[in-house]
């Protein structure tokens, strides 16, 4: 058996810079994260975790123009000049529509909210303020009031009328910078990027003194957290499900998707994603035959579901995709989503989700469901994490001979059983040149392969079947 010369070994790591670079998924190995800081207040959900990794900016902050104490609630609509994104502050936990769960106890019967805010905006806008009760889980009034912009720099008194006709044991409030995303579309002219509330001291009134409402001075509780941003892509789902996972196929990270509270659904995509549709967008492509591959691990909670979906697009239309479905998995297993297409795309774009399994699958996820995924790719672009190691982090190191080669090479040992996989060969700068299925190989522990099309040079291959990965180099006279 052929060594590999120390020279050989030194070119191996030069390439391999080179051989990342012809990546059209962008971070497909979740190598590359940002970490934003952002404004937090105990108790309360807020937009940041959303607007952070959508946007690019925070939409909920820490101000310290109160009206009465140190601090008050400061909330904008932002843009990232292609989505607008109004900002929120709700105490409960954020589901699909306005189905919030959650919320803090309150048993006492008021008749209005009160507080005091400010607000600007640049067109006809306007901030809005929901109030829920609920008892025994079913929500037993719902009021939704609209806070009109303001004159000048002070804060003004509101007082809105509550129609709550029993005692509850919960109460949900949310305030928003744009009232439009509470009935699920756009107030007028649409959410106006610019628009910004200011709001301090909620209470509410009644027959008699009312219970203070939670952090309703907006005074104790604030803290700074850090958002997890995996590069190149963007969460598309509830806020605060989206987390960077040391628990990587290869690698230092991985992703992970964690759903947080029930009724939710957890994605992310490496398009655009939008604050009240589905994703668009997505990375340069014009192939039209390959497979994406990955790796997962999967824990669903209540029969929920995890799958991957690839979408192409021309000119902004569909013009195919495919997708996998994920079954539940304690250790990493591969998923592979063959696509062949009938006309050239010029957009691909990915999107993992976890959620419910009924009713069109949105909506009905349930806490604690987590998918770890890594390693995402097309095969005729794998990925090298882990250097020469191509796919695996525990993989078969196989041998090649004759090394050099001229027109034949037999790879060994492999456990080849007949269409259980595939082999690729990839130059020095990560150019896939052969493919082979191994349907076209005989059983055996062995591979022959023909060499007499290459060039003189260095090449990669890498061998996966079913239960097995291998790779090894050789070189080309």
């Amino acid at each position: 058996m052929k060594t590999i010369r120390p020279y050989l070994a030194v070119l191996i790591l030069f390439c391999l810079p080179f051989m990342a670079l012809a990546q059209s998924i962008v971070n497909g190995n979740f190598e590359n994260w940002t970490a934003l800081p952002y404004d937090q207040f105990g108790g309360w959900n807020n937009s940041n975790q959303q607007s952070i990794p959508q946007i690019g900016k925070a939409s909920f902050f820490k101000s310290t123009a109160a009206h009465s104490g140190n601090f008050a609630a400061e909330i904008q609509t932002i843009t990232n000049g292609t989505d607008t994104f109004p900002g929120y502050m709700l105490n409960a936990n954020p589901g699909s529509g306005n189905n919030f769960t959650g919320g803090v106890p309150y048993s006492s019967q008021p008749i209005a909210i009160t507080g005091y805010y400010k607000y600007t905006s640049a067109g006809n806008d306007a901030a809005g303020l929901l109030v829920i009760f609920k008892k025994g889980g079913n929500t037993i009034s719902y009021d939704a009031f609209k806070l009109m912009p303001t004159s000048g720099s002070g804060y003004i008194f509101f007082s809105d009328t509550l129609q709550l006709g029993s005692q509850p044991d919960t109460v949900i409030i949310g305030i928003t910078s744009s009232y439009g995303i509470l009935n699920g579309g756009k107030y007028n002219t649409g959410e106006i990027p610019g628009s910004t509330l200011y709001i301090d001291d909620l209470a509410f009134t009644g027959a008699g003194t009312m219970p203070a409402i939670p952090g309703g001075d907006f005074e104790s509780g604030w803290t700074t957290d850090n958002a997890e941003s995996a590069d190149g892509w963007q969460p598309n789902g509830d806020p605060g499900t989206v987390f960077q996972s040391t628990d990587a196929y290869a690698g230092k990270f991985a992703l992970k998707l964690e759903e947080t509270s029930d009724g939710g659904e957890t994605n992310i995509t490496n398009g655009k994603a939008t604050h009240n549709g589905s994703p668009v967008g997505g990375v340069a492509y014009s192939g039209t035959k390959d497979t994406l591959i990955g790796y997962y691990k999967f824990t669903p909670v209540g029969g929920d579901v995890a799958q991957v979906n690839i979408n192409f697009s021309k000119n902004g239309s569909g013009v195919g995709g495919n997708s996998a479905t994920l079954s539940a998995s304690a250790g990493y297993n591969m998923f592979s989503i063959p696509y062949s297409l009938s006309s050239t795309p010029d957009t691909l774009r990915i999107d993992i989700t976890t959620r419910g399994s009924g009713g069109g699958g949105g909506g009905t996820g349930h806490a604690g469901t987590t998918l770890i995924i890594d390693e995402i790719q097309l095969k005729t672009e794998p990925l090298h994490t882990n250097g020469i190691e191509l796919f695996h982090a525990h993989h078969a190191v196989l041998s090649a001979y004759p090394n050099p080669a001229e027109n034949m090479i037999t790879i060994y040992p492999v456990p080849v059983m007949k269409n259980a996989g595939s082999m690729e060969v990839c130059n020095s700068l990560g150019q896939v040149v052969i493919v082979k299925n191994l349907n076209e190989i005989e059983t055996g522990n062995s591979i022959q392969l023909n060499t007499e099309s290459l060039n003189a040079g260095v090449y990669f291959y890498h061998i996966t079947t079913n239960g097995f990965n291998g790779s090894g180099t050789f070189i080309k006279k």
